[in-house]
């Protein structure tokens, strides 16, 4: 494993800097800082925690994508900034980029997640906010999230603050097939595409699945965890 710093260790001059946020749904820390234990490699996971300062016991403010967003956007728990219920923030609250705007910076927010908008408060503060819209193939990925994300770094003055929401590792599970040469598909596995049918189905017990069936599931989320893999990266380099 890599070995984490509990100290940052920065030897670069000090200086204003662009911000970068990638916001990760539906993956779990273990699957993506220990991926030897549990499935294929994450080669740019581990060059970017080399020199990264790691929050060993970091938790997520809520079971669900919005108020997990509004806490980090706001620093405030779901109580206090009203996104209990995954509804919406209070207007009253002053947001990150918010203050970054104030400080020069200009702002743009990238979401695979249609629930990151207005109505929920999440964009305040952002002077451009995309949703990427659904195409016929594999969605809106982790790499056209990036794509997306590196062409305001082209186009958009520095400093800048780009928050990226990426819900790969969100059913269903359905990573590129060349990400999969070494699964083989069980007998009556589910359709990579409507993993999440089948995952509701599990939660509901009309499905009880077999070791095999549950190993070649998790394979497909771990191949999205190599999507996101990929797409960091795109954004490291």
């Amino acid at each position: 494993g890599v070995a984490h710093r509990t100290i940052p260790l920065d030897r670069r001059d000090r200086q204003v800097r662009d911000v970068y946020i990638l916001a990760l749904e539906g993956a779990r820390p273990d699957d993506l800082f220990e991926p030897q234990r549990r499935g294929p490699s994450l080669p740019n996971v581990e060059r970017f925690v080399e020199h990264a300062l790691v929050f060993d016991r970091a938790y997520a403010l809520g079971p669900a994508a919005v108020p997990s967003h509004a806490g980090v956007l706001s620093s405030l728990v779901p109580p206090a900034h009203l996104t209990v219920l995954g509804s919406f923030v209070a207007e009253s609250r002053t947001m990150l980029p918010e203050l970054l705007g104030r400080a020069g910076y200009f702002n743009s927010s990238v979401s695979a997640n249609g629930d990151f908008d207005d109505q929920r408060g999440l964009t305040q503060g952002f002077a451009d906010h995309q949703i990427l819209e659904h195409s016929n193939t594999r969605g809106n990925d982790a790499n056209k999230i990036v794509t997306a994300m590196l062409e305001e770094v082209e186009r958009r003055p520095s400093p800048r603050f780009i928050y990226g929401v990426l819900n790969d590792a969100q059913a269903p599970y359905d990573p590129p097939t060349e990400l999969l040469t070494d699964v083989v598909i069980p007998p009556d596995a589910p359709a990579q595409h409507r993993t999440h049918m089948w995952i509701g189905r599990v939660r509901t017990g009309k499905v009880v699945p077999d070791a095999v069936q549950l190993a070649y599931v998790r394979r497909l989320y771990r191949g999205e965890l190599q999507v996101i893999d990929q797409a960091l990266g795109d954004l490291l380099d």
